[in-house]
């Protein structure tokens, strides 16, 4: 998986390209970390270019939303209709948790 960073007015864009599960999880955390420590006060995670969301993957997107939470920031998984990680995501009932909307 590659991740595309952006930052804009206290906003991080992450852009998750490829796949993500077991072994790529941690590279979401770390970069969800990193936005934080960086100040930013919000974090977009684009999944629109994410080709596998596998429970692993599900699980690091949960962990990010609280620790989010936890530093009294905000989150957004954005992912166009149809798509593989949102098809994940509503399957699972948890877009309310990690804050899912249209891309």
């Amino acid at each position: 998986m590659e991740i595309r960073s952006s930052r804009e007015e206290g906003t991080a864009r992450l852009e998750l390209h490829g796949e993500l599960d077991i072994g790529t999880a941690p590279e979401l955390e770390s970069a969800v970390d990193e936005a934080l420590g960086d100040g930013c006060r919000e974090v977009i995670l684009d999944l629109g270019p994410t080709t596998l969301l596998d429970s692993s993957g599900l699980g690091a997107l949960i962990r990010a939303a609280r620790e989010v939470d936890a530093r009294q920031a905000k989150m957004a998984v954005v992912s166009p209709p149809g798509s593989e990680a949102r098809v994940v995501i509503e399957m699972s009932r948890t877009g309310s948790v990690v804050g899912l909307r249209d891309s």
